[in-house]
């Protein structure tokens, strides 16, 4: 926890030298990866952190996984990522990864930041519901009407 909050701190630094993107994996071949995946990438040059935030992530080991993810019953959490890690997994699986700078203005930045990072409360650490609608368009729309 105590990684968490100073990364968070470390984050919310005003500084025109933290740069947020999109980053867009390529479908795979799997019943999980078949529509692709989107995660959100923070870099703060200043401090140095650099960390992916991938909002969904499953526990393949769930009793009646396909089920579950057909029907929209599957439980998502947000995982924070180290970016080669999290690129090595796409490309050990030959998915292309499209990555894309928000242009935003420092306040959108630091809001959206605090938006990952005060994701990690345990109230909403882990979630069941249908991906796309609850979790994926808001995020899309956000970006959008920033």
């Amino acid at each position: 926890l105590l990684l968490f909050i100073g990364s968070a701190t470390l984050l919310r630094a005003q500084n025109d030298r933290l740069e947020i993107s999109i980053i867009t994996c390529a479908p795979g071949a799997e019943l999980y990866s078949v529509f692709g995946h989107s995660a959100i990438h923070v870099v703060n040059h200043d401090t140095g952190v650099d960390r992916i935030f991938d909002f969904g992530t499953f526990d393949f080991a769930t009793p009646n996984f396909a089920y579950r993810f057909i029907k929209g019953r599957l439980k998502y959490h947000l995982s924070i990522r180290d970016p080669e890690k999290f690129r090595f997994a796409y490309t050990y699986e030959n998915r292309l990864l499209i990555e894309q700078r928000l242009d935003l203005p420092m306040p959108k930045k630091n809001r959206l930041c605090n938006g990952c990072w005060n994701s990690i409360s345990p109230k909403i650490a882990t979630i069941t519901i249908p991906f796309w609608k609850k979790i994926a368009l808001p995020i899309f729309e956000t970006c959008l009407n920033m």
